[in-house]
This record gives structure tokens, C-alpha cells and sequence, in this order.
């Protein structure tokens, strides 16, 4: 039951409809398959109906990334699926009625962190032979280490999330029908926004300084999404009550997107900015519990917020500004840092990257985003090398923004000055 709960919040948290639905990393589709061992395994799933599923029963492949899923049909025991490389996957096995039986667990994880590959957009990760042990399908090729490559250290990481993977489960199946609600296209989503203050940014040869991970400035958000069929009538007719059991009456409305595919509503607990603040408000965090969001004023949902710590995943994006003799800026360079100040790979942490350079004069110019809809969602490939297009001068400058989604679909905003 841990492991159908694990699945379920990875799925949740994993379809996130405001992001790049064409992927990010190149756009690269990479190949997975497998083969279905045995059709009496002993150790089965067991639905809430008490209906008992063996992996031979599996006749679907949910896959899951952090833009889009899709489904693999599995033939004479076997599936061949595709997924975006640049994202952390979870593979969930489903009946002809789309039931679940449970979902694939392999080096210690339920997820393929399929950032750094072995042979980039060309891998195919071959999972041979699959058994199920209670709700783990797990293959007799084990791909990390292997066509994925992996530190023990994000390994660990990965590992750690499993606490937040359980607080998210019951939203995806949220009518209790054992069928995940992605499948009908009326799953909300719920995550976290945090906007970082990060210090000074760094130029040419003088790179940014240290920065104290204990005074870092953080404002908080949380960020609701659905399906554009379930988008309430305007922005204003949203609501987000809670945790059950000791409710905040702070909880005000922030903002509100939609597209042709989904909605966006964020919400904050505004308070008086402490004194040397960099902006003039401050959003206090959540606590994790049991929300209730409100539709058009009537429909009520339940949803479960688990409140990561930003500096869980936290890497500070730290910019460098390189100019030239005409004092323009032609590219920026960054560097990932833990709140240790240790520089680290974003190839197993980030997902996509936007930079907002924010002039003086209230002009803004983007490069990338974070949101479908917009143009060039996901079109920074090089997240740590990013060349402009056209050179922004530097004593313009007021501030750049640089902004990030990780693993977990948690959106992190920097702003440098």
C-alpha cells in the first residue's frame, strides 16, 4: 500500500500542465521496454476492492514526466514507451480498466531520473524481465548506473522524497476509484513557488559572492493547477482554505493563469516585510496538511500539500554577467550551489530555466519560460552556459531574474541585483 501510495503522489506531482509540454532538453524522446514475467507471481496488488491484480493482468504503461504522459500498450507481454529526456519519469502498470497494479522500482527508486544519460537522446533503457513484489514492478535490469548516470549522493536525495511522495497520494485518485484521475483529465495539482532573494550578481571575472544559506530571503506561494475543462469561470472565483484542523485566515489569492490546456492559481499569506527586506512584502510558508480548493465557488476539493523545504532542493542559481568592451552583456554563466556554497551539476536537479532581465526603465527582456503557451518554453537547453541573442547593457540593469523548475515541479524564482 506504500508503494500504490508513492506512485500515486509521483504521478501527481509529476503532470504539471503549466509547463513545456514539448519536454525540455532537446526534445529528445528516449526508448523504454520490458517484458512481463510469469502470470502467477505470488506477490500481487491488491485493490481497495479487494480484488487481487497480477502483473500478467497488466495490459497498459502510464508514463509520467514532469510536461506530459502517455500510454504504452503492452503486447504479447511486452511495451516499448518513449520519454523526454531531461525529466524524472515514473512508469505505472494499469488493468484493461486502467487499475492499478503497481509501479516501477528499480535501484532503490519509483522514479527514472532520466537527466544525464549514458548515450544522450540515443539511450534505450532495457528493463528485460519484470516481476511484481507487492506494488513494485521490478526489472531484472537495474538502468541506474548504468544508462543513467547518478551520483550516490542524488541517489540519497531521490531517496529521502519518499515521505513527500505519500503526503501527495490521495490527489490523484480523489473519487477513491483505484483509477488514477489523470486518465479523465480532471487531476489537480498542487506545489510550491518559492521567490528567492540571492545577493549580487557576479561579472566578468569577479564571480558573485558567498552567500549564507540561513539569511537567504524566501517568500512562499502555493500554486494550484488543472485541466483547462475544470477552469472556473475567472480568476476570482477560487478559494483555498486550511490545513484541516488548525486553518490559517490569511490565505488571500495571488494570481491566476489559463491556456488552451490548463489553469494556474497561486496563493500567499501576506505580512509586514521585515526591515532591510528586498521587497516590500513577505509571504509567509505553508504548513503541510489537508487543503480545501474551492471552485466557482462550489466545488470543493481536497487536496494534500506536503511543504518541502526550499532548501531540500534548493541550489542557488548564481549568475556571472560577461560583457563586452561596449559594456553589454552577451552571456551569463551560473553556477548551482547548495546552501553550503558547494557547486553542484543541474543535470538531476533542474528541469527547464528562464532569465528575466529586469532594466531600469521597467522593460523586460526573457529568455525561455517555464509556462506552455509562450513560444520559447523550455528553449534553454545549456543550463549553465546561456548566450544572448542581443546584448543587454549592464548599466541599464536593475536586476536579473533566473528562474527554474526542479525534479519535484517546484518553481524557484532568483533575483540578483
Amino acid at each position: 500500500m506504500k508503494n500504490l501510495a508513492l506512485a500515486f503522489a509521483i504521478s501527481a506531482i509529476l503532470l504539471s500542465c503549466n509547463k513545456d509540454n514539448q519536454g525540455n532538453r532537446g526534445n529528445g524522446g528516449i526508448t523504454i521496454k520490458g517484458t512481463i514475467s510469469g502470470s502467477n507471481t505470488p506477490k500481487s496488488a491488491t485493490l481497495k476492492s479487494g480484488n487481487v491484480l497480477q502483473l500478467a493482468d497488466a495490459r497498459k504503461v502510464l508514463v509520467f514526466n514532469p510536461f506530459r504522459y502517455t500510454l504504452a500498450d503492452i503486447v504479447n507481454g511486452s511495451f516499448t514507451a518513449t520519454a523526454d529526456i531531461g525529466s524524472v519519469t515514473a512508469l505505472i502498470f494499469l488493468d484493461a480498466n486502467n487499475k492499478y497494479i503497481g509501479n516501477l522500482f528499480s535501484g532503490g527508486l519509483n522514479m527514472l531520473p532520466l537527466g544525464d544519460l549514458k548515450d544522450g537522446e540515443s539511450t534505450t533503457i532495457d528493463l528485460q524481465s519484470l516481476t511484481l513484489d507487492n506494488t513494485s514492478v521490478v526489472p531484472t535490469h537495474n538502468p541506474i548506473g548504468n544508462e543513467i548516470n547518478i551520483t550516490a549522493e542524488e541517489i540519497t536525495r531521490l531517496k529521502e522524497l519518499g515521505g513527500f511522495f505519500e503526503s501527495l497520494a490521495k490527489n490523484l485518485d480523489a473519487d477513491n476509484d483505484g483509477v488514477p484521475d489523470v486518465l479523465s483529465n480532471k487531476q489537480l495539482t498542487i506545489s510550491s513557488h518559492f521567490s528567492i532573494f540571492g545577493g549580487h550578481w557576479g561579472t566578468d571575472n569577479t564571480p558573485p559572492p558567498s552567500f549564507n544559506a540561513s539569511q537567504l530571503y524566501i517568500n512562499y506561494q502555493v500554486r494550484i493547477s488543472g485541466n483547462i475543462s475544470m477552469a472556473p469561470a475567472n480568476g476570482n472565483s477560487v478559494a483555498l482554505s486550511g490545513p484541516d484542523g488548525s486553518a490559517y485566515t490569511d490565505i488571500k489569492t495571488r494570481s491566476y493563469l489559463a491556456d488552451q490546456d490548463c489553469f494556474i492559481t497561486f496563493f500567499n499569506r501576506e505580512t509586514q516585510a521585515s526591515q532591510g527586506a528586498p521587497w516590500g512584502t513577505s509571504y509567509l510558508p505553508f504548513k503541510k496538511g489537508t487543503y480545501s480548493f474551492t471552485l466557482n465557488g462550489s466545488q470543493i476539493y481536497s487536496l494534500t500539500y506536503c511543504n518541502v523545504n526550499a532548501m531540500y532542493y534548493l541550489a542557488i542559481a548564481t549568475p556571472t554577467l560577461h560583457t563586452n568592451s561596449n559594456g553589454m552583456i552577451t552571456s551569463v554563466s551560473i553556477d548551482y550551489k547548495l546552501p553550503d556554497n558547494t557547486i553542484i551539476d543541474p543535470v538531476n536537479l533542474v528541469t527547464i530555466l528562464q532569465l528575466q532581465f529586469c532594466n531600469k526603465n521597467g522593460n523586460r527582456v526573457e529568455l525561455g519560460s517555464l509556462y506552455a503557451g509562450v513560444p520559447t518554453a523550455g528553449t534553454l537547453k545549456d543550463f549553465s552556459n546561456v548566450v544572448l541573442p542581443n546584448p543587454v547593457a549592464l548599466s541599464t540593469l536593475d536586476h536579473l531574474n533566473v528562474n527554474y523548475n526542479d525534479l519535484l515541479g517546484n518553481e524557484y524564482d532568483v533575483t540578483w541585483r
